[in-house]
């Protein structure tokens, strides 16, 4: 008699840098909602500003923008459960996206809105930003690890909170925000402006999730001059290294900062901080 052989089934255990990934782009795709609610209830704004958010790491939401007329209402998501939810000042809804395709959340906004304010209204689905991978489809959403989903609203708690001291004392745009398109937080330092008022000089300083300039999530300090490009002879850096492609200044990889969060938050604060006066001095 034969030997009985027994195979398992291949199986391919995630690594932490893809179970992040897989939580950012979950996250991601349902920020659009928010996107989606901004684009249909919020006035417009060219800079397509009415669609951002921002994070409150207090509550672990990340909020769109109030509604234009009475009552007022705005979306935020949850990130520790990924629950969408709609209120007024004096109410809140809930909705889990597990299970739920993001036709039937569409459905749920349009019934939600229509009993928050007695006024139906259909969701406008052409958002004025491009997201290729988002679609309004048939397809039921599964929920990644929570834990990966917490670990992203812990990061954005951090940037947010480093970048407000560091911002509090130069001009820049006004709360630090979410935008849907590239799912980056940032703000924007102005440096100079012309006879318009318009910002010529400035530099952006955020977290970005994994793109061309980098397969994890990055930190990034981004000086944009029309006139004027970074020499070639730049400072030696602590955290981080210098880019010129797609933008010029300063990414650095999360996985380069302590991972003990009191530390990681004193790191942060390093880099950006360090950055800035290093671009500053190139001027």
């Amino acid at each position: 008699m034969g030997e009985l052989i027994y195979k398992l089934p291949d199986m391919k255990i995630k690594t932490d840098k893809e179970a992040l990934a897989e939580s950012i782009d979950y996250l991601h795709h349902l920020s659009q909602f928010l996107g989606i609610f901004g684009h249909t209830m919020v006035p417009e704004q060219a800079d397509t500003s009415h669609t951002n958010m921002e994070w409150n790491d207090k509550e672990g939401r990340l909020y769109g923008q109030w509604s234009g007329g009475t009552p007022k209402i705005r979306m935020f998501l949850q990130f520790k459960d990924a629950l969408l939810g709609m209120q007024t000042e004096q109410k809140t809804v809930l909705q889990p996206s597990e299970s739920w395709s993001p036709k039937e959340i569409i459905q749920w906004m349009e019934s939600r809105l229509a009993f928050l304010s007695n006024q139906p209204a259909k969701m406008k689905l052409d958002l004025p930003y491009d997201f290729k991978d988002f679609e309004v489809n048939d397809q039921p959403y599964i929920i990644p690890d929570n834990k990966y989903l917490c670990h992203w609203g812990r990061m954005l708690g951090q940037f947010q909170h480093v970048i407000d001291q560091l911002t509090k004392n130069e001009e820049h745009t006004g709360a630090t925000r979410v935008w849907p398109h590239h799912f980056d937080l940032g703000n924007l330092i102005i440096l100079s402006k012309n006879e318009q008022g318009e910002a010529t000089e400035t530099i952006g300083l955020g977290l970005a999730i994994p793109d061309h300039l980098s397969r994890e999530p990055y930190g990034y300090i981004n000086y944009f001059n029309k006139e004027k490009k970074l020499p070639t002879d730049r400072p030696s850096l602590v955290y981080g290294h210098w880019v010129d492609n797609g933008m010029q200044g300063i990414i650095c990889p999360i996985t380069e900062f302590h991972e003990d969060t009191i530390e990681q938050e004193k790191e942060i604060k390093k880099f950006l901080s360090e950055g800035i006066e290093a671009i500053k001095s190139m001027r």
